[in-house]
């Protein structure tokens, strides 16, 4: 009896199982469709449904389980098929060609082509842009140049006809309309979400959840019943309900517990004013309330547009852990069991992410294996879906509180950047800290900013305060995504014109639907009138004039906060007060993981908002730039070391932080006083600035910055916030005629460095191809590899991670004397692990830390095996690099090369 092309059809193979048993090629296809619907149903915002819906008259869900049932019509090639002549035999028996090639041609690419020609004979060209998904399903959108086929691939071998005939059974299975669907392509973001959706289908039915059941052919309903029992099986929490969220003014004042601050209430307000997704920038104060404010806007917009979630970024790890914890009581609060992700490298680092996850049986392989964990990796009541802790899918939790890092690479041209936008479409988008970033990641974030504007998502940026020209560049990012959108269709071009007076705090807000809009308030607490003063015998190199200064201040109590650019500055400054006999903590950022964390959280217990009744009667704090964000604490006195104006006022923010009872502050520290160090005045020039000054901040920041701070005047803080920031940022900068000609040469260096820097980000960019309307090379040139992943959204000077491990009668032991074993194997066992986390500190690499390696067994433990060891002595110090030496109380000390 002769093969029908159905029957020829269910003998192409697509994958084996782990016990080797075949699952047919249609039957993968039905399976990837199968999870595709359940992703539409149980899983995609109502914003993105209705977005996919709107473009293809109410048949995205269509569009979408046909693009994922196409996926891999490229493994219906004999090129493919060859991989396994032994799984292949019954195809070939069954009169298919299969010949073995050595050319090269993968199935993401063969599958486009399949597709084009298949539109092309069905004069369907609306739907020509569905083929680049199919390429780029396994992470590259590379040019379609690249999809030729190599010679010997078996075209002309009755293999045409068969593709078709796949290709027409997936439709029928699907009962889908083709002619129904072809309509123009959606914007280029929405297609990115998309294409994300797609490898997210694709790595679920190719999971061990999916078995293999033979070469035989498979139905849509059996396909369905599979599909549901995995499904089951990954938990995945399909966000917020949009019956619990709500919009209202008692809302606000029931997730803040009392009557709104007047910055709150205006968010509410312009955030209800907002007819389409757009963008909310917050510039408050610190201290205001801005969190609770993006909190507020995030439900308010998420009600409104469909979200069923949010991704809340934070400049680094320890700011992070912070919000994170915030995060989820505000989360808890809209919805109760709303799952919140941590998302940064070292999560598991903190206690009580780690204590949600570990019930979990976590293997490397389950980390990166690309389809995700076993079946048995389930827990049986886990608190957010495991399947999400593989590599590339943090951010397609319902909730995710993560690095700014892991936003920007939904910016850049890295491997499976389609996952980050899905992650991202169907949120809210918050970002904090946004002065924070330099030029370089400033790149990224504009690009993601078009990128949100065109996926309709919105986006909360707070800030203190924003240059005008950097809040100028990041209002037209967003109005660059509307405008893709305009050109699609869509109604509105928002401008950007900026106000020339503005007031403090302020919000504004932008969308394709509705004009610009500023509006100030009022701060809800009274200014404070500072004092800024130079310390007059600074010496710039020796800082005991520093130390002297601040004993002397403390010398009738009263705690000061002392924040130094460097840690050896810090370390010098805390000894000398140490051996004075002025009682002092020490906190920076070479300490260990975990006893900066403890020392931060203990500063902030004794003196944070909650601690009436236990402040210390004199204490002084030396900080490094760690005291800057997310440190509340109050001071009754500031010295700190210069730094750019905007991250001086951070450092001021601390000063007379919250209302005190009277009498709490020394009559001498009952008004507000700043004393800036590192710098003296007087130079032919301008400044002489502490050496080491231009290694962390440029010069031109820093001369600008000493001209406000020089003329010993006071601060109304924060209502002239606004104005120092843009005196110093100005274009003709207020300095001493002496000092102009330095400033402008400082000015113009800065200028081509940034210029450098902007050039070398915008090689990783991803951009809109400019003329097309498909993701065909969008990846052209691709970053390739972890380690170029790890670095593509920063270029500082590059830092790494060490674990500082002891070595103490011939084995390795933790700081605190946990024996790891010969070869670290002991590591294994996740407490250990965990300790060693604890234990690291990150270095520079121009430090060139001698002899720094893993310990062997490291490579079999997933928490350890990319970090370092650096092997210390009983005493501390660094056995094969003698400069190293830790110590419990200054943290890791690097001495100068030729000291001991």
């Amino acid at each position: 009896m002769p093969f029908t092309d159905t029957d020829r059809i269910a003998l192409l193979w697509a994958k084996s199982d782990a016990g080797g048993r075949p699952h047919s090629l249609v039957g993968h296809l039905l399976d990837t469709a199968a999870v595709a619907e359940l992703i539409w149903d149980e899983f995609l915002a109502p914003g993105t449904r209705a977005h996919l819906n709107d473009a293809f008259a109410g048949h995205g869900r269509d569009l979408f389980r046909l693009v994922c049932g196409w996926h891999d019509l490229g493994k219906a090639t004999p090129i493919f098929q060859a991989q396994r002549m032994d799984i292949a035999a019954a195809a070939i028996a069954a009169g298919i060609a299969v010949v073995p090639s050595s050319g090269r041609w993968h199935h993401s690419q063969a599958g486009a082509m399949v597709v084009k020609q298949y539109l092309a004979a069905r004069d369907l060209e609306g739907l020509e842009w569905i083929q680049h998904l199919i390429a780029g399903h396994h992470g590259i959108f590379a040019a379609g140049s690249r999809r030729a086929a190599p010679r010997g691939h078996g075209a002309g071998s009755g293999w045409g006809p068969l593709q078709v005939h796949l290709a027409d059974f997936v439709v029928a299975s699907l009962r889908v309309d083709l002619p129904g669907l072809d309509r123009p392509a959606p914007e280029l973001g929405l297609q990115l979400a998309v294409a994300g959706y797609v490898s997210m289908a694709d790595w679920i039915a190719s999971s061990s959840s999916f078995p293999g059941l033979g070469l035989t052919l498979v139905s849509m309903s059996e396909a369905r019943e599979r599909a549901a029992a995995a499904w089951e099986q990954l938990h995945l929490h399909r966000g917020w309900d949009a019956n619990v969220l709500r919009s209202d003014n008692a809302m606000v004042r029931d997730r803040i517990g009392r009557s709104p601050r007047p910055l709150q209430e205006l968010v509410a307000d312009v955030s209800r004013g907002l007819a389409s997704p757009g963008l909310v920038v917050i510039e408050a104060p610190m201290g205001e309330g801005k969190t609770e404010a993006a909190f507020i806007a995030a439900e308010i917009l998420a009600a409104r547009f469909g979200c069923n979630g949010f991704v809340f970024a934070m400049p680094t790890q320890g700011t992070t852990d912070v919000m994170w914890e915030r995060c989820r009581r505000w989360a808890q609060g809209v919805s109760p069991g709303m799952p919140v992700s941590l998302l940064h490298g070292k999560a598991m680092a903190n206690e009580q992410w780690r204590e949600m996850v570990e019930t979990v049986s976590v293997t490397g392989v389950d980390l990166d294996d690309a389809y995700g964990p076993s079946a048995g990796f389930f827990a049986e009541s886990p608190d957010f879906s495991e399947w999400l802790l593989g590599r590339h899918r943090g951010l397609l939790a319902p909730a995710v509180v993560g690095t700014i890092d892991q936003m920007l690479y939904a910016a850049a041209r890295v491997k499976y950047v389609a996952l980050r936008h899905a992650g991202l479409v169907g949120k809210v988008v918050i970002i904090d800290e946004v002065h924070g970033y330099d030029v370089y990641m400033s790149q990224f974030l504009e690009a993601l900013l078009v990128w949100c504007a065109n996926e309709r998502i919105p986006v909360v940026l707070m800030s203190a305060t924003l240059p005008s020209a950097l809040r100028e560049r990041l209002s037209q990012a967003y109005c660059a995504g509307v405008e893709e959108r305009v050109a699609k269709g869509d109604r509105g071009t928002p401008s950007t014109s900026a106000h020339p007076k503005r007031g403090y705090p302020i919000v504004t807000a932008i969308s394709a639907a509705d004009s610009p809009r500023e509006v100030a308030t009022v701060c809800w607490r009274p200014d404070l009138l500072v004092r800024v003063e130079v310390l007059a015998d600074d010496s710039t190199v020796d800082v005991e004039p520093i130390a002297r200064c601040v004993a002397r201040a403390t010398a009738d109590g009263g705690c000061a906060l002392v924040v130094l650019n460097t840690v050896a500055r810090a370390q010098a400054v805390y000894r000398w007060l140490r051996d004075a006999g002025v009682p002092a903590r020490l906190v920076h950022g070479r300490l260990t993981t975990a006893e900066r964390a403890e020392r931060a959280q203990a500063l902030v217990e004794s003196l944070g908002g909650g601690s009436r009744g236990s402040r210390p009667k004199r204490l002084v704090v030396v900080a490094t730039q760690i005291a800057e964000q997310s440190f509340d604490v109050d001071a009754d006195l500031l010295v700190t070391d210069l730094a750019p104006i905007d991250l001086l006022l951070q450092r001021i923010g601390r000063l007379h932080r919250h209302t005190q009872p009277q009498g709490t502050r020394p009559g001498a520290l009952s008004e507000p006083r700043v004393i800036v160090t590192g710098f003296r005045t007087g130079g032919p020039d301008g400044p002489i600035l502490c050496p080491s000054f231009p290694y962390v901040y440029s010069e031109e920041t820093l001369l600008r910055s000493a001209a406000l701070v020089s003329d010993g005047a006071q601060w109304s803080i924060p209502s002239l916030v606004p104005d120092l920031v843009e005196r110093a940022y100005a274009v003709a900068p207020e300095v001493p005629p002496p000092w102009r000609e330095r400033v402008a040469e400082a000015d113009r260096v800065g200028a081509d460095l940034r210029a450098a820097r902007a050039g070398r980000a915008r090689t990783f960019v991803l951009r809109f191809q400019e003329g097309t309307h498909t993701l065909s090379g969008l990846h052209e040139p691709v970053a390739q590899g972890d380690a170029d992943e790890a670095r593509v959204v920063r270029d500082g000077e590059p830092t790494h991670e060490v674990a500082l491990i002891r070595f103490v009668d011939g084995e390795f032991v933790t700081l605190a004397g946990t024996a790891l074993g010969p070869t670290g194997e002991r590591c294994s066992i996740t407490r250990i692990a965990r300790e060693v986390l604890g234990d690291t500190v990150r270095v520079r690499e121009t430090e060139r830390v001698v002899g720094a390696e893993p310990l062997a067994a490291w490579a079999h433990v997933p928490l350890l095996r990319r970090i370092d060891a650096v092997v210390l002595d009983e005493q501390g110090r660094g056995i094969s690099d003698p400069r190293l030496r830790y110590d419990n109380e200054f943290g890791l000390v690097i001495e100068r090369r030729g000291a001991r």
